[in-house]
């Protein structure tokens, strides 16, 4: 459940976001079952997902957690809208809001994605530093250029597929059968299966050092 304006947002990604999961792992994802508005208490929404009965405290060794995130990728691979990267709600990663943008390069969606991030990092922990703002411009201007761009040059490209974005061990539960992983809390995104990896180390390392 979740209040306001915002609220219903939230709770209309989550369904969006785990219909998709569903539709490429079914066996390791809760069934959506319906998002909406209370009738009794117009200002609280709801997201309803099929019960599933789970190991509480017990998290998956890697290997069982890997294998639905492989079929995952792959049997989502080249299947965007129009082959873009991107989200058709918005994102909502912690309380970092972004609306829903579509672009043809990994490149530009990465690029744009990230100076949201460390703008909003500036926004809750005071402004930059000098050496701050030089850091930003060199991981904007340079380093991305170089990490990214030549992934979608000299006739190489990126194919988007959906990627859960929040993988971490509280997001995986057995199944008491103690052989199926249930997958859950997904924040989908159509882009390059690498994202989350990158955006953990960029986020820690920058904020370490302004602690």
């Amino acid at each position: 459940e979740a209040e306001g304006e915002g609220g219903s947002d939230l709770m209309r990604t989550h369904y969006s976001c785990e219909t998709g999961m569903y539709r490429f792992i079914p066996h390791h994802v809760p069934r959506p079952v319906a998002v909406g508005t209370y009738k009794s208490r117009p200002n609280v929404h709801f997201f309803l997902m099929e019960y599933v009965e789970m190991i509480d405290g017990d998290i998956p060794p890697p290997e069982p957690i890997i294998r639905p995130i492989v079929t995952l990728h792959r049997e989502s691979l080249g299947k965007s809208p129009d082959g873009k990267f991107g989200s058709s709600v918005n994102s909502w990663f912690g309380h970092l809001v972004l609306p829903s943008v579509w672009e043809d390069s990994w490149e530009v969606w990465w690029t744009n994605h990230m100076k949201a991030v460390l703008a909003r990092e500036e926004t809750r922990r005071g402004p930059h530093t000098p050496e701050d703002k030089e850091l930003v411009e060199t991981y904007i201007s340079k380093v991305l250029p170089r990490y990214l761009r030549p992934l979608e040059t000299d006739g190489r490209s990126v194919t988007p597929c959906l990627v859960h974005t929040d993988l971490w061990p509280g997001n995986f539960k057995f199944k008491p059968d103690d052989e199926t992983v249930i997958i859950f809390d997904s924040n989908t995104l159509w882009a390059h299966n690498e994202r989350k990896p990158v955006l953990s180390t960029v986020v820690a390392l920058f904020s370490n050092r302004r602690q």
